[in-house]
């Protein structure tokens, strides 16, 4: 009878042991259990939301980590270490590949950018084999010099140019059309009363200084300065501030504000703005006026004793304006023009000898 109780009384001995330790191992990878079925997953996620560089390459290495620490521990079923792995290696896949596709300027890309600077700055070809100083260039040649262009010209910019343009030629018919509808309209001869706005001078070229207020303005003001060329065929530059309004989406010239502000001197030009139109003052006899014999006079056909430079001059009666008779100022001592007088009221020219 001892004999049969002695191996029982082993056994029930032995088993405790074997349960404790069951309980200790599985208590001891509880903790992996938590960070590789739950806490990597979620930081998977966050990871590919925020897109950070650092934390993308953090949680690659992290990953990577938990796995081999779960094959050496040999925590879980082999078959469950298997697809952990299978899992987390390919998520730190997509993490990398999504890396280096959202980063800009990959070292392929400097690589080329290095070789055209060489083919840029050295005599050498791009092509060539690159040498230590190539890789010892300084920032200058690495980071190419930021390219200045010209700023877009706003709408009423451009309209001014047309106006300009416009004017060089003498065509005010044009002119008019590109004037503010409300000027037009409380006038009564458009025509007239622009080109005494405009004078009997013809600007040569001009340039924009500044531009006041935005596209979105019902009103901008144009500070240019405007070569002009005056009766006697000089140039001067004056400097105007022209008042542009819009209607109807459409930019306009308020032609009361054509009248200069003021002369420019050389001083306050640029060079390369006056240097082929104004030349510097040289102590010299003070030449006598000229006029420009190509200049055109009007007279009224029907018996007008005098000559204009204004068709619409307010000297002359409405049911003759415009003046239709015209000739050149070079022809003024001709027999048929011989006796017309000059008409102070729109300033004509005197009868001076002109200078071919």
């Amino acid at each position: 009878m001892r004999m049969d109780k002695h191996p029982k009384s082993v056994e029930w001995e032995e088993a405790p042991v074997v349960l404790e330790q069951d309980v200790t191992r599985v208590r001891h990878y509880k903790l992996l259990q938590v960070i590789m079925i739950i806490l990597l997953p979620i930081a998977f996620i966050v990871t590919l939301i925020l897109g950070q560089s650092s934390l993308s390459w953090g949680y690659v290495g992290v990953s990577m980590f938990f796995v081999m620490l779960m094959w050496l521990l040999r925590a879980f079923a082999q078959s469950a270490r298997a697809k952990l792995t299978l899992i987390y290696v390919l998520a730190a896949a997509v993490v990398v590949v999504r890396l280096i596709v959202s980063t800009p300027g990959s070292v392929a890309q400097r690589v080329v950018s290095r070789v055209d600077s060489s083919a840029i700055f050295n005599s050498g070809s791009a092509l060539d084999t690159p040498t230590l100083s190539d890789f010892e260039a300084t920032d200058a040649v690495e980071t190419p010099e930021p390219v200045v262009t010209e700023a877009p010209r706003s709408a009423a910019e451009m309209r001014l140019d047309e106006f300009m343009e416009y004017w060089k030629t003498g065509d005010r018919d044009s002119m008019v059309n590109l004037c503010s509808p409300s000027w037009v309209d409380g006038t009564e001869s458009p025509k007239g009363d622009l080109f005494r706005l405009t004078g009997m001078v013809t600007p040569s070229g001009y340039y924009v200084e500044r531009v006041d207020g935005s596209n979105t303005d019902s009103s901008r003001a144009i500070m240019m300065i405007a070569y002009i060329t005056n009766q006697d065929g000089t140039t001067t530059a004056k400097r105007y501030q022209i008042m542009m309004v819009r209607s109807n989406d459409t930019w306009y010239i308020n032609p009361n504000s054509l009248n200069a502000i003021g002369t420019v001197t050389e001083e306050d030009q640029p060079f390369e703005q006056v240097s082929s139109i104004i030349t510097e003052a040289t102590p010299s006899p003070t030449p006598a006026p000229t006029i420009n014999p190509s200049m055109v006079l009007y007279y009224n056909t029907n018996g007008g004793k005098k000559y204009h430079v204004d068709p619409y001059c307010p000297d002359v009666g409405k049911q003759y304006q415009p003046l239709t008779g015209t000739f050149l100022y070079a022809e003024l001592d001709d027999a048929q023009f011989r006796t017309l007088t000059r008409c102070r009221r729109c300033n004509a020219p005197e009868r001076i000898t002109p200078i071919n």
